[in-house]
Formats: structure tokens, sequence, C-alpha cells
């Protein structure tokens, strides 16, 4: 096919004004950071029963059986080496197998590795619920934000995970005339933020 003749100067006139306005531009390629985030759940489970009503109960738990860092950072695609942070963002608690008693309620504290976690919470347990937000202890926060940060320099390093979490549970259930018998758990949510460097075109 044959190019009209007015066709190719029009062509080198439209070019020598772009080149002239300095409007030519060539893509460039740049580095860039990409902020990820992922999210697990550490759970703890407990089971209320008995006659004395008076719940004083303590569970240790190995953090790798509830909380898979490394499957976690893996999945959303962040090198353990560029994680930023990895601390408690939510505290929760739900009644898994209520009471046979529809009047059942617990009122409590709740402890973790020794320090305080939840001061009170009082809690319906005749009937199951859903997550029940509270508003934790920093005490309790800084030492699960202290054992996942280790939990970090394991993932790091390629080493077992070891790390224990240990719960303490004081409360006590009503009516204290009749037997006990209910599962609850609590669950602390933990966000991963971190990041990683690309290329994209400007």
């Amino acid at each position: 096919m044959r190019i009209p003749r007015f066709v190719v100067p029009a062509a080198l006139g439209i070019a020598a004004l772009l080149l002239s306005t300095g409007c030519i531009t060539f893509p460039q390629l740049k580095d860039r950071v990409v902020h990820l985030s992922t999210n697990g759940t550490v759970r703890g489970f407990f089971h209320a029963h008995g006659t004395l009503n008076e719940t004083s109960d303590s569970q240790t738990i190995r953090l790798a059986d509830s909380l898979d860092v490394a499957q976690l950072l893996h999945d959303a695609g962040i090198d353990p080496d560029m994680v930023d942070t990895i601390t408690v963002a939510t505290v929760t608690y739900r009644v898994l197998v209520p009471d046979a008693n529809p009047a059942r309620t617990i009122t409590g504290t709740v402890s973790i590795q020794g320090q305080p976690l939840i001061d009170s919470f009082s809690a319906n347990a005749g009937a199951a619920t859903g997550d029940v937000g509270v508003v934790p202890d920093a005490a309790g926060v800084g030492a699960i934000n202290t054992l996942l940060g280790h939990v970090l320099q394991e993932v790091r390093s390629g080493s077992p995970i070891t790390d224990q979490l240990t719960y303490g549970v004081v409360g006590t259930s009503s009516p204290t005339d009749v037997n006990t018998d209910f599962v609850y758990e609590i669950q602390i949510k933990v966000n991963i933020v971190g990041h990683a460097k690309t290329k994209m075109i400007t």
C-alpha cells in the first residue's frame, strides 16, 4: 500500500514540533515500595464445668499450633525480613457451647503471660454468641507483642517455633446452686504489616 505523499511531511512536522516543545517522554522503570498486610488469630478454648462455680483456670498453648506466622507471610507474599510490625489488633471472646441453663452468666478477668489482658468481663453463657469485643489491658497486649516479635525472629532465622502462651482465667458463674457446663473461646487477633520493593513504569 502506498502512503500518500502529504502524510510524510505532516508526520515529520508534528515530530519536529513535539521535539521543540519537549513533549516527547519515554517510560521509565522506577523503584516503588508497596505496603502489604495480613492477619491471623490466636485461639484459647476453655471448658467451665463443675459445682463450685468459681473458676480459676490456667491454660498453656503452643503459639505455632494456633498461629502459623510463616504461612501467613507466605500467603500474603511478605518476606519475613520485610515485616514492619506484628502486633495485637483486637481481643474478643465468645460462647461456643452454651450452658443448659439459659440464665447462666459469668464474670471474671483474663491474664496472659502473667499480665492482665481483660480487666473485667461479663457474659451470658446460656446462649451461643458471636465475637464480643473488649478493650484489652496494655500490659497484656505488650506481653503478647513481645512474644510475637520473638516468633518473627524465629521465622526469619528458620528456627522451630517453640514459644508458648499462657492464659489465666478467674471468674464466677451464676447461679451458684446449679452445675456449670459451657465452652467459651478467647481470640487474640494479630495484624502483620510489611512491605515489598517493586518496579513500576512511570
